[in-house]
């Protein structure tokens, strides 16, 4: 590990603006497979799922996200994942999840940087103390060390629109996955856009697709285009092209599964998107706590909608 400072990222305002182009597309946020149960990463199914998710066109692949399990993987497992998600080429950007300890996310983001990833995707810190000022030092104190651009992820409502307009104008930051629920705020800072320019991203998948296109985002991250990514590419097209009735239509063919994933504090998460890719004949391993494993009735549903959903997206 080369330390903390780092003058600015490494990479050119053609590379920013590149970046910033494809950030505007679906970003799949990888599973993790698992053997025998939930042992170990399988890191070559790992590689070849996300080979082939990129083969498919998605713009993006998003490792140690959220559907990850990120918050169960150990330094070990985490190091396999950006690994294996490296192995697999470069036909989508790759983007590196971290979080935990200060000293773990510099680690991770040397790591990525090594391994050919063009942004880190910063989750919030779970820490339980703190408040908006101590939120914004950590992710100063990030930016300004990171080797690679920045893309925040947003999920709770400590930083208010001054504080977010002061982050977003560092310039190490190139995105903001936005998973609040409060879109005023966001609607009030899309004119902040950094010095290096800044994307907006929907953090809440494809079933707010619609939402966020009132605001110009076109930008999704999805847990579904581990399964079915020309369902994530048909429902990011129609909102390119503002067919706002194919895109209801579509977003109504993929609401049961993503309501399954959500349903009692999203227990079920990433659950589904494995039961899914069972489906497609992948051994991916179970979830590890506190995730749950589906009971009966859920794989059962998701079966018959995923079904559906093919019927019209093979």
């Amino acid at each position: 590990m080369t330390g903390y400072k780092h003058a600015h990222p490494a990479s050119s305002k053609e590379d920013a603006t590149a970046l910033v182009q494809t950030l505007s597309g679906v970003s799949c946020v990888l599973i993790t497979p698992f053997y025998d149960g939930f042992v170990g990463v399988d890191k070559t199914l790992l590689s070849n799922l996300a080979a082939s998710i990129a083969n498919q066109g998605i713009h993006s692949l998003t490792a140690l996200g959220n559907t990850a399990e990120v918050h169960q993987l150990d330094w070990s497992e985490r190091e396999a994942v950006l690994g294996s998600v490296a192995a697999a080429g470069e036909t989508a950007t790759l983007i590196a999840g971290v979080s935990g300890p200060f000293p773990s996310l510099i680690r991770e983001a040397e790591l990525a940087t090594e391994l050919g990833y063009k942004a880190i995707m910063v989750h919030e810190p779970t820490d339980p103390f703190g408040d908006a000022q101590g939120l914004l030092n950590y992710y100063f104190a990030l930016c300004d060390a990171s080797p690679l651009p920045v893309v925040l992820y947003l999920r709770t409502s400590l930083l208010d629109v001054s504080n977010l307009a002061r982050l977003i104008d560092h310039p190490a930051v190139v995105g903001v996955k936005y998973a609040r629920s409060d879109l005023e705020s966001m609607a009030a800072l899309r004119g902040v856009v950094g010095s290096t320019g800044c994307v907006w991203i929907n953090g809440a998948a494809e079933t707010r697709v619609a939402d966020f296109l009132d605001l110009s985002v076109t930008g999704f991250t999805s847990g579904l285009a581990n399964a079915i990514p020309a369902a994530s590419l048909a429902i990011h097209q129609a909102a390119v092209e503002g067919d706002q009735e194919r895109l209801g239509h579509l977003i109504d063919l993929v609401r049961p599964l993503e309501d399954l994933r959500t349903k009692n504090r999203n227990r079920n998460n990433v659950a589904v998107i494995k039961e899914l890719l069972r489906l497609n004949g992948l051994p991916v391993g179970q979830v590890r706590p506190p995730h749950m494993q589906l009971d009966t009735a859920t794989a059962l549903a998701v079966r018959e909608l995923r079904e559906a959903v093919l019927a019209e997206i093979p």
